[in-house]
């Protein structure tokens, strides 16, 4: 079970505050994936995998994958989740209002 304390500490590490709906998504999800699986970028379609997880003993915990990837992924923007061609779904935390982005 995810909680609020335990997203709050991942935002504290990443100064960060991630959007309401999406901590309520971790809450009720975490590391799940949406069902159909499919979504667009552009003119193709792309197979969600799985939101990372928020628990630190996860093997997909998001803290460690984003010190895993960071060096990857421009300064502010944080991966939530991945895609099954090991791509990742982001936040964009450089602007006021955090933007979904996939890098």
């Amino acid at each position: 079970m995810i909680t609020v304390s335990m997203i709050n500490e991942v935002e504290h590490t990443l100064d960060v505050k991630f959007p309401e709906d999406f901590v309520k998504i971790i809450i009720e999800h975490n590391g799940a994936g949406p069902n159909p699986a499919v979504f667009n970028v552009k003119s193709t379609s792309k197979i969600f995998g799985y939101l990372y997880s928020f628990h630190a003993a996860d093997s997909n915990f998001i803290l460690e994958v984003h010190q895993a990837i960071k060096c990857m992924l421009p300064e502010k923007v944080i991966a939530i989740a991945n895609t099954a061609g090991g791509d990742f779904i982001c936040y964009d935390f450089s602007e006021t209002d955090p933007a979904l982005v996939y890098a």
